[in-house]
C-alpha cells in the first residue's frame, strides 16, 4: 500500500490530457465469453467512456452484442496463491506523509514492521526504523515539531519517531487496536481512534493520555475540524462529530444512491469508509463503498452484468462540509477496494488508490491492466448530476480488449513490467 499511496501524492497537481479516442479492431487475448473473434471499438469513447452514461464502446462477437461499458472479453489473471508463515496485515492506507519541508517523506510499512524516511529530492532512503514483530504500523501524522506519530495496528501503541535522526523517541500504549490518528495543532495533541471505540488524546511532546472517550465501536479515521473532531466508523461509513467536551453532536452517513446509469436505478447505500481526510476549507472528504440494497439474482449478470457500472459494489467519494448536507458523487466503476486517497493542498484535486487492482492482468504473468491510481478534480468526484461514466473525469478509463486509454501517454503492451504503468493511471485534465 505504501507504494500506491506514494504514487498518489506524486500525481496530485500533475497535468494529464484527456483520454484519447480511438477506432479500430483489436484481437482479444484468447477466447471470449461468447467465443473467439475480433473486438470492434467504435465511437469517440472507444477507449475511454465505457460507462453506460457515456456510451460509444461496443464489443462485438459472433452471435452476441454487448452494450457500452463492457470492458474486456478475457478472464482476469490474478497471479499465483502464496502461503505465508504469518498472516498478512489487512489492507489499509494513510501510511505516507510529506513533511513541511516538502522534501522528506515518512512511510509506514505494515508488511515488514518498519517505517522509512525518504529524501524525495535525492530519491534516497535516509533511515529505516525497525519496529517490533507484528506491530503493523498504519496511519501516521507529523506534528508541528516535525515528529512522526505512527499508529501500531496490532502493537496497540502509538510510536513517535524523529525523522531527522531515525530514532524512536517514545512508544505509548493506547488501546488494543489503534486505527486512525490526527494531529491537533491548536492544542498540540495527537488523537487516536481505536477499533473498540476508544478515542484517545495524547500530548504530541510525550507523556500520558490527557483524555479517553468511549464512542461507538469500529472507529476508523479521526479528523480535526476546527474545535471538533470528526470520527468515521468503518463498516457503516458513519461520520461522528465530537465537540470539545467529548460529546457526540451529530451523526451522518453518505446519502442513499440511485441512478439509471447503475443497474437501472436500483438502490445503493454507503458502507466501508476506507479513508477520511480533512478538507483545507473545513469539513471531511471520505472515499467509501456503496452496496446494492435490492436482491441479488443468482443468474448471469446478477452480480455485475455486462456494463462496468452495474457491479453490486461501488466506489464513491463524499464530502461533508461544515453546516451542509453530505454531497456524494458518481459510482467510480473499476476502482476496486479504494483503500486510500490523497488531497491536494487547495482541496481541488484527489487521487484514489484501487488496491484490489494491484495484480489484475488479462494474461498470466502480465502487467495489471485495471487502473490502480485515479486522479481527478474534487468537483467531478462529487458531481451529483452524474450516475456513472468512465470518461477519465468522473471515473477512470478502463481496459477495452487488452488496451487501456492512457491520459496522453503511450499504452504499454500486454505483459509490460514496471510499477504502476502510465497506461493504468487514468485521470482528469
Amino acid at each position: 500500500m505504501t507504494r500506491f499511496v506514494a504514487r498518489s501524492f506524486f500525481l496530485i497537481g500533475a497535468v494529464a490530457a484527456g483520454c484519447a479516442p480511438q477506432n479500430g479492431v483489436v484481437e482479444p487475448p484468447g477466447s471470449g465469453m461468447a467465443g473467439s473473434g475480433p473486438v470492434v471499438i467504435t465511437g469517440a469513447a472507444g477507449l475511454c467512456g465505457g460507462g453506460v452514461a457515456s456510451g460509444g464502446a461496443r464489443a462485438v462477437f459472433p452471435g452476441m452484442s454487448f452494450p457500452p461499458g463492457f470492458g474486456s472479453p478475457s478472464t482476469p489473471q490474478v497471479g499465483a496463491t502464496h502461503t505465508a508463515a504469518d498472516a498478512p496485515p489487512a489492507i489499509s492506507g494513510g501510511t505516507l506523509r510529506i513533511m513541511a519541508d516538502g522534501n522528506t517523506a515518512v512511510a509506514a510499512d505494515p508488511d515488514r514492521d518498519q517505517v522509512y524516511v525518504v529524501d524525495l529530492a535525492k530519491r534516497t532512503l535516509t533511515f529505516t526504523v525497525a519496529l517490533q514483530h507484528g506491530d503493523e504500523p498504519g496511519r501516521l501524522v507529523i506534528d508541528a515539531a516535525g515528529r512522526a506519530h505512527v499508529a501500531l495496528r496490532r502493537g496497540g501503541a502509538l510510536v513517535t519517531i524523529a525523522p531527522t535522526t531515525g530514532v524512536i523517541v517514545e512508544r505509548r500504549n493506547v488501546c488494543a487496536a489503534p486505527r486512525g490518528v490526527a494531529y491537533d495543532a491548536a492544542n498540540d495533541l495527537v488523537h487516536v481512534a481505536c477499533a473498540d471505540g476508544q478515542l484517545v488524546s495524547l500530548p504530541a511532546a510525550g507523556g500520558a493520555a490527557t483524555r479517553m472517550l468511549q464512542l461507538d465501536s469500529d472507529l476508523r479515521d479521526v479528523v480535526v475540524d476546527g474545535a471538533n473532531l470528526r470520527v468515521t466508523r468503518f463498516r457503516s461509513a458513519e461520520l461522528l462529530t465530537v465537540d470539545a467536551t467529548g460529546k457526540i453532536t451529530t451523526r451522518v452517513t453518505p446519502p442513499p444512491f440511485r441512478s439509471v446509469d447503475t443497474r437501472g436505478g436500483q438502490l445503493f447505500t454507503a458502507s466501508a469508509a476506507w479513508r477520511a481526510m480533512e478538507m483545507p476549507t473545513g469539513g471531511v472528504v471520505m472515499v467509501h463503498q456503496r452496496g446494492l440494497m435490492d436482491d441479488v439474482q443468482p443468474s448471469p449478470g446478477g452480480y455485475g452484468g455486462l456494463s462496468t457500472c452495474d457491479a453490486i459494489v461501488q466506489t464513491a467519494v463524499t464530502v461533508v462540509a461544515p453546516g451542509q448536507d453530505p454531497k456524494t458523487g458518481p459510482a467510480m466503476a473499476g476502482m476496486v477496494v479504494p483503500a486510500d486517497m490523497a488531497i491536494s493542498a487547495d482541496g481541488n484535486r484527489v487521487a484514489i488508490i484501487a488496491a484490489g487492482n494491484a495484480t489484475n492482468s488479462e494474461t498470466a504473468g502480465g502487467a495489471p491492466r485495471l487502473p490502480r491510481v485515479f486522479v481527478t478534480d474534487m468537483s467531478s468526484a462529487t458531481d451529483q448530476m452524474i450516475g456513472c461514466t468512465n470518461d477519465g473525469v468522473h471515473g477512470p478509463c478502463l481496459p477495452v480488449a487488452g488496451a487501456v486509454a492512457g491520459p496522453g501517454v503511450p499504452v504499454p503492451p500486454a505483459g509490460a513490467s514496471g510499477d504502476v504503468p502510465a497506461g493504468a493511471d487514468a485521470g482528469a485534465p
